[in-house]
């Protein structure tokens, strides 16, 4: 497994709850998403660094997912969303959703290597983050409940190594 250390600081992130896809979209200019988690669709907003401990969960997807990844999307996002409610409102969690086809998040995309569909969890100590890709999760593809399972788990371990969950 890879892991890529990186300080991560003032880049401009897509935060929504929109339905992830793998496949390609043929409409060049992608309209948001209806949001569905109280998060401003289509928004920016301006992710800032920890500078302490704690676990940020980066989901690449684009904007207009073909059907077939828009229901593997969904399931890690509810995943995600409901299982770690305390952990997301308390800031120990934080979740992010970068549309990977769109120019403004090049940034963040170059510094995760320039993934279109992706998950990676970073685990913070005193500011400094590790970025770990969790690519087992296309073997899971088509079995929703296997895959909630395992990105919870996923996202529980990287909780429990730093105090939080």
């Amino acid at each position: 497994m890879m892991v890529t250390r990186l300080l991560l600081s003032g880049l401009i992130l897509i935060a929504a709850g929109l339905p992830l896809s793998g496949c390609s979209s043929s409409n060049p200019t992608p309209q948001p998403a209806p949001d569905t988690t109280g998060q401003p669709s289509g928004s920016e907003q301006t992710y800032t660094a920890r500078t302490g401990n704690g676990v940020d969960v980066f989901y690449f997807e684009e904007e207009n997912p073909c059907e077939c990844m828009a229901e593997f999307g969904v399931v890690i996002k509810d995943a995600i969303r409901t299982s770690f409610t305390s952990e997301l409102q308390d800031g120990s969690l934080r979740f992010f959703v970068v549309f990977s086809d769109d120019w403004s998040n090049r940034e963040v995309l170059e510094m995760f290597d320039n993934p279109f569909y992706d998950l990676y969890i970073v685990e913070f100590e005193s500011g400094n983050g590790t970025a770990t890709p969790v690519r087992e999760i296309w073997s899971m593809m088509g079995d929703d409940d296997v895959l909630a399972s395992y990105v919870e788990a996923r996202v529980r371990d990287a909780l429990s190594r730093h105090g939080a969950s």
